[in-house]
Order: C-alpha cells, then sequence, then structure tokens
C-alpha cells in the first residue's frame, strides 16, 4: 500500500494493495484487489488492516471467496466510544481450498459514521500463498 485507502462507513469495500512484493504468475491484481489464482489448490490467505484513530464503531475484515462461498473467515472489532488514541489493528487468515479462476480478497468494513483511512503501515497487508 503506497497510499492509503479511503474505506466509506456502512460499506463493505475491497482492501486493494497497489503494489506488491512478488507474484510470479501474475494473480493478484493490483488495480482491484482481487487474487485469482491459475492453479488449483490450497492456500494461505492472510491480511491485517491498520484503520485510522477513530472512537466509534464497529471495524472488521474478512476473506471473500468467489464462486458463492462468501466470507471464509471474519475477525470484528467493536470500539468503545471517546477517548481512542490509538489505530484499530485487525487481522484474518485461513486455510482455503481454491479452484483455478476462483476469486478471493479481503474485505473491510467500518461503521464509524464518515469515512476512514486504511492506513499505509505494515499493518496493512495481504499475503497469498500457495501452499499444495
Amino acid at each position: 500500500l503506497t497510499s492509503g485507502q479511503t474505506i466509506p462507513s456502512a460499506t463493505t469495500t475491497t482492501l486493494i494493495l497497489n503494489s506488491e512484493e512478488f507474484d510470479s504468475l501474475g494473480e493478484y491484481d493490483p488495480s482491484t484487489g482481487v487474487f485469482t489464482p491459475t492453479l488449483a489448490g490450497y492456500y494461505q490467505i492472510s491480511g491485517g488492516v491498520s484503520f485510522a484513530i477513530n472512537s466509534t464503531g464497529l471495524r472488521e475484515i474478512s476473506i471473500y471467496v468467489g464462486a458463492g462461498a462468501g466470507n471464509i473467515a471474519t475477525q470484528r472489532n467493536t470500539v468503545v466510544s471517546g477517548g481512542a488514541s490509538n489505530s484499530t489493528l485487525l487481522n484474518v487468515s485461513a486455510l482455503v481450498y481454491l479452484a483455478s479462476s476462483t476469486t478471493a480478497q479481503i474485505n473491510v468494513y467500518q461503521t464509524s459514521g464518515g469515512d476512514l483511512t486504511a492506513e499505509v503501515t505494515p499493518s496493512t497487508f495481504i499475503s497469498i500463498a500457495r501452499v499444495r
């Protein structure tokens, strides 16, 4: 992530990391945040987000798999109102079977009542690796 991503309130949003460190098969699209494997197999999918400081509402991160599978794993954090002084960090991880061409993505959601930023930190990441 080279610049913060705006996450609107009460809208499920795909986390888009617009830069890559390693993707020899071109399976991750940095313009959409969608991973489309060329090979079927088991994939370890992990993601994290650092939400900007805000003390209102809910924060959520989930792994979403296409073709009707929906959310595979979700982490939710309810932020206590009043006096927040730290960013909210959420992580999610799962081992998922993906058929070739079945998409996967990391979705985030928040209910602060306004836009929040997914911050540019090492805590905002996507990692997908074929393990078998």
